[in-house]
């Protein structure tokens, strides 16, 4: 089904704020959705879709033309910034095994993949609900251990096509607009699964 048009509205104009949920997969089970797992202030979470394609030219003048794309690879990056430094996302930065309760053992659980869920709770603008089935997590950068500024962990997560039962709807994940409110501490929507 097509969008429908929208007017114009300064109503849609947006001012993103919302609370990041990221849980792992157990082997190649997911987690329950959708993920439970708070990650605490998340300053960013941006999308980025991604395509790689194969341009065709038509030779059948002086100026070659492109007649044709095909798709050779899709996919997201998806960059998430945390600037609460628990030993829980510490882990996931560092790709962490984990020894007791605070001992983290540095790049040991490089093969976890995560769920990712946003819901947004925006000052302006329409609220949503982001969902990432599969991804991988890796360092976006240093964190930096001396500073005159808040510390922060920089990720990408990297899309996974997921096939497991009810993803299959929607192999990369989804985003849904929803029509009613969201708050720090309670979230209500218009659907309790996903479609």
């Amino acid at each position: 089904m097509s969008p429908v048009a929208t007017p114009h509205d300064t109503e849609l104009y947006s001012l993103g704020s919302g609370i990041l949920y990221i849980d792992p997969w157990t082997g190649s089970t997911p987690p329950s959705f959708p993920p439970t797992t708070d990650v605490g202030n998340c300053p960013d979470f941006s999308l980025e879709p991604t395509k790689e394609v194969l341009e065709h030219f038509s030779s059948r003048s002086k100026a070659k033309s492109l007649d044709k794309e095909a798709t050779l690879r899709k996919g997201f990056t998806a960059q998430i910034t945390l600037d609460e430094i628990s030993v829980a996302n510490f882990k996931m930065f560092l790709m962490a095994s984990q020894t007791g309760s605070r001992k983290l053992n540095i790049l040991q659980d490089s093969t976890v993949e995560y769920s990712v869920y946003f819901v947004s709770d925006n000052e302006e603008g329409e609220n949503y609900k982001v969902f990432l089935p599969r991804c991988k997590l890796t360092p976006n950068g240093a964190y930096s251990f001396i500073g005159d500024d808040w510390a922060s962990m920089a990720m990408t997560a990297k899309g996974l096509l997921s096939s497991y039962n009810d993803h299959t709807l929607y192999p990369l994940g989804y985003v849904e607009f929803v029509t009613t409110t969201t708050t720090t501490t309670t979230t209500t929507t218009t659907t309790t699964a996903p479609p």
